[in-house]
């Protein structure tokens, strides 16, 4: 490899990219935890040349479909949460706003087909009481062109298509009534359409290093992504993967470095298997600058959380989590806004 990780910085943020082979290289030589500081330093560097020191807060809303893909994903328990009472879409956003969130991702739930009629009508109460947010969908591959259009009608500025993995055995394998084509349709409809994109990589299900490059490679294809998400394995309860291990802390943090590199522009978020205590990490490996400060959803909410929740009625809660997120973010001397900077620096 001719380009050392010290010189790097130049070259990705003036778009002379990083090649495949240099990728496989350097997430090899950083398979050793003691060896990855290198790399976590350059990614690191990169994100502040082309983010600063601001972090964006974003919320959630979910479930606001019912999971209905059969068979079921083997890791994936989605399928048993209680649905957002279509009356209380509106509230729960307003409740968000309230408390100064710009930007709401809706989450479904996905199945076999569109579900256009579902978001667009979600959408709809939610403008339909003024509300004046930025709103992101998460259906899975469960939307199709003409629930798009409508959807760019209602002002939606970003569609998340979440490919989970690009190997396509595994995807089968283990979401078995999904369908990694439709996802990876999605993607480039929405693109076409001038949709922010947003999607999330998973790490644990048995991938090798090749098919995480490579995952990321096709992602960097879509001039349109914005935010990538990269999750954790982490097995539940009752599922066919129950017994399988969590992913390794130290696989899923060179991966959100890795990416860094090959997405220089791409926002870096936290996602499913990775709780609170790795924000340090995400954060030396090069992730950010965006997070979900806070979010409302039916699921009550766990021990450590209950004095952050505020009850909604009807058993939807809305959980602010930004005492716990500054905890770390102002000692890092990063500052958290709900403003959205649409540009890197």
């Amino acid at each position: 490899m001719e380009r050392t990780l010290d010189s790097l910085d130049e070259d990705l943020l003036n778009d002379r990219a990083l090649t495949r082979d240099e990728a496989l290289v350097l997430y090899a030589a950083a398979a050793d935890p003691d060896a990855a500081e290198p790399l976590f330093g350059a990614a690191a560097r990169l994100r502040d040349r082309g983010f600063g020191k601001g972090v964006h807060y974003m919320a959630t809303m979910a479930p606001i479909l019912a999971c209905a893909i059969k068979p079921r994903c083997e890791y994936c328990d989605w399928w048993r949460a209680r649905v957002i009472q279509r009356g209380r879409l509106a509230a729960g956003a307003a409740a968000l706003s309230a408390r100064g969130v710009r930007r709401v991702l809706l989450v479904g739930g996905s199945r076999d087909g569109d579900y256009d009629d579902g978001v667009v009508d979600a959408v709809e109460r939610i403008r339909a009481d003024g509300l004046d947010l930025d709103i992101e969908i998460n259906v899975g591959g469960s939307l199709g062109a003409a629930g798009l259009d409508r959807l760019r009608a209602l002002g939606v500025v970003g569609v998340t298509a979440s490919l989970e993995t690009v190997n396509a055995a595994i995807f089968a394998r283990h979401k078995p009534g999904d369908s990694l084509a439709a996802r990876r349709r999605l993607l480039a409809d929405a693109q076409q359409r001038g949709f922010e994109l947003r999607s999330i990589m998973m790490i644990g299900l048995g991938e090798a290093d090749a098919d995480r490059i490579d995952h990321l490679l096709e992602l960097r294809t879509h001039a349109g992504l914005r935010h990538l998400m990269i999750s954790r394995f982490s097995p539940r309860a009752d599922t066919p993967l129950a017994e399988r291990e969590v992913a390794a802390l130290h696989d899923w943090a060179r991966t959100v470095a890795i990416a860094r590199l090959l997405l220089p522009r791409v926002r870096i978020g936290l996602a499913g298997g990775v709780d609170l205590a790795a924000l340090p990490l995400w954060h030396r490996a090069g992730g950010g600058n965006q997070l979900f400060a806070m979010g409302v959803h039916t699921a009550e909410p766990p021990p450590e959380l209950r004095d952050l929740a505020q009850p909604l009625g009807d058993r939807l809660y809305l959980v602010d989590r930004r005492p716990l997120l500054e905890a770390f973010l102002n000692g890092a001397g990063l500052r958290p806004s709900f403003a959205d900077a649409q540009d890197c620096r």
